[in-house]
């Protein structure tokens, strides 16, 4: 399930890869592909998800982690990038080298240890609600303004106080010369 727009090459050929792939593994009539889903079945998937693996390698945030966890499903996603900040391993989801055998061994854990994969969906959601609300951007934001006010406050001291010096150094050489 996921976002899909067939003008895209490059998702019609994976799409058209992925169907190809389950038909030769034999999972096919146990596979359904969402190629563009709504916001509310999106969310009834995460919220019913044992897990969602996450695959993008060096992904520079990426929200769907911050979403899944949000709806109470553990991550495993790649260990390089965004996932790296949001998702904490062995808590919030599980963090994995990006090869198959990465991603079946995480999965195997999860699958045989549903209780495990239920702890760490509420463990998620927590984290996201904790460090990701919005009442934790606002106080993120009011440290980095008041941080920015008082580094500008120490500025325009110093250079007042270089001002005042260089007069000051000004005023003395002035005086010596006139002697």
């Amino acid at each position: 399930a996921g976002g899909y727009d067939p003008r895209s090459t490059e998702n019609v050929s994976h799409l058209a890869e992925l169907r190809v792939l389950a038909t030769e593994l034999g999972i096919s009539d146990r596979t359904t592909f969402l190629p563009s889903v709504s916001d509310a079945g999106r969310a009834d998937l995460l919220r019913s998800a044992l897990c969602v693996a996450y695959t993008p390698h060096r992904e520079h945030f990426g929200i769907v982690p911050l979403e899944a966890m949000y709806a109470g499903s553990p991550v495993v996603a790649v260990d390089s990038g965004g996932p790296r900040e949001t998702v904490v391993h062995g808590v919030t989801g599980l963090l994995v080298d990006g090869t198959v055998g990465g991603f079946a061994s995480a999965l195997r854990i999860l699958v045989t240890d549903p209780g495990r994969a239920v702890a760490m969906g509420r463990a998620g959601h927590a984290r996201v609600r904790d460090g990701f609300g919005l009442e934790s951007f606002r106080a993120s934001w009011a440290e980095v303004v008041e941080e920015v006010t008082r580094r500008g406050r120490e500025r325009r001291l110093m250079s007042n106080w270089s001002g005042l010096q260089v007069r000051r150094g000004a005023a003395r050489l002035a005086h010596l010369r006139d002697r």
